[in-house]
């Protein structure tokens, strides 16, 4: 019997920051995150985006630390798009952060132990 589970390396948080995409194109448009992890991030749109496509991230954060606001700058591949009902001609976009660097994953982290301690939820 195969027992289907969650194959996710990160755990995720729900979180509604704010997170500017630029596609390469040159197009840059700011979204809502609806979900954040080590490995990536979720938000919805109204852009077309393609399954593999990559694109760059400004992801505005606070240390915790040093207590100073931050922007982490990253690569990203999509990994899935789902078409939303409503709002129609809405996608929720599912991201993965392209190889990004160590100190980038662990002030990320830190970042989400932050915000478990403000009282955010795991997402689903």
């Amino acid at each position: 019997m195969m027992i289907f589970g969650d194959r996710r390396k990160h755990q995720r948080i729900r979180y509604d920051g704010q997170v500017t995409i630029f596609k390469q194109s040159g197009d840059s448009e700011t979204v809502t995150c609806e979900n954040l992890s080590c490995g990536g991030l979720a938000f919805k749109s109204d852009t077309p985006f393609y399954c593999n496509e990559q694109i760059a991230i400004a992801l505005p954060i606070t240390n915790p630390t040093t207590a100073q606001d931050e922007t982490v700058d990253l690569i990203c591949n999509v990994t899935h798009i789902i078409e939303l009902t409503y709002p129609e001609g809405h996608v929720r976009v599912g991201i993965e952060f392209h190889k990004p660097e160590k100190a980038k994953v662990k002030l990320i982290r830190k970042f989400i132990d932050y915000l478990f301690d403000q009282g955010y939820q795991k997402a689903c």
